[in-house]
């Protein structure tokens, strides 16, 4: 008598992307990444993206305690890289330095040295003096349409080695920051290997619109269309390493000022809608 083999099939998860193998109408199925759970007709049901703060947000990306060195000669420094996307004034410096002051609230401000540097400095800032502190945070400004040389590159790739180099710690936390507005005109090198994507707008150019929605799934994507229009806070779309699709809230820009230009322009924009 022959036996039958089940049958699987390999399914991705509508939320995070992450594959798994099924078998023909199993339900409900639940995806082992982000705990998306099927409906019963078998479909991927579209859920609603969990809010978590940004402290929560800065927990999920750094580890919570620091690694220790085996001997003192292995390099036990972590690195985490964040890209901020979002169109002009929507918000990316200010996000960065959100970041920055979670990084310190976390492991205090005397163990945190922030460094920021416009993206076409890059090397200048590897070889800038780096306090000897265990929580380095480098923010790059704009790395849109920047011609990076394939050292630099390279060094990209070294960033624990180098602060390792710079500090002469063995241990500890470097965290790299590049906002942008335009995906298609960055190395490539940085948009393929990163920690955590922040949308704060969509494009509008279709090429960085399908590599954006690609990331943060249909969901993501209906988030922003919602709360574009918001001009003090607004949702941004967060992935962390893929597996985790969250929205939480970053201000967009400070608080404009009633000066009669802006009451004017809040004047036509309520008349836009009527």
């Amino acid at each position: 008598m022959n036996r039958q083999v089940p049958v699987t099939i390999q399914i991705n998860c509508s939320r995070c992307g992450a594959p798994f193998l099924v078998q023909p109408r199993q339900t409900p199925i639940t995806c082992s990444y982000c705990g998306l759970t099927t409906s019963e007709s078998g479909k991927i049901e579209v859920g609603k993206l969990s809010t978590i703060s940004v402290s929560d947000y800065v927990r999920r990306l750094v580890p919570r305690e620091l690694p220790k060195s085996l001997d003192h000669g292995d390099n036990a420094i972590k690195l985490r890289t964040v890209l901020i996307f979002g169109r002009e004034e929507s918000g990316k410096s200010n996000t960065a330095q959100i970041i920055v002051d979670e990084l310190k609230k976390t492991y205090g401000s005397k163990n945190v040295d922030s460094k920021w540097f416009q993206a076409e400095n890059f090397r200048t800032a590897l070889e800038s003096k780096w306090p000897r502190k265990p929580i380095q945070t480098l923010v790059f400004e704009d790395i849109t349409n920047v011609k990076l040389t394939d050292d630099d590159v390279k060094n990209f790739f070294r960033m624990r080695h180098i602060m390792a180099e710079r500090t002469g710690k063995r241990e500890g936390l470097c965290v790299c920051i590049f906002t942008l507005h335009r995906f298609h005109d960055m190395p490539k090198s940085f948009r393929s290997d990163y920690d955590s994507l922040i949308v704060l707008s969509l494009p509008m150019n279709d090429w960085d619109f399908n590599f954006v929605s690609n990331k943060i799934m249909q969901e993501g994507v209906k988030v922003l269309e919602q709360t574009e229009a918001d001009e003090t806070h607004g949702q941004a779309v967060v992935s962390v390493r893929r597996h985790l699709l969250a929205v939480t809230e970053f201000p967009r820009r400070p608080q404009k000022k009633d000066t009669i230009p802006n009451l004017l322009r809040k004047l036509f924009r309520a008349i836009a809608k009527v």
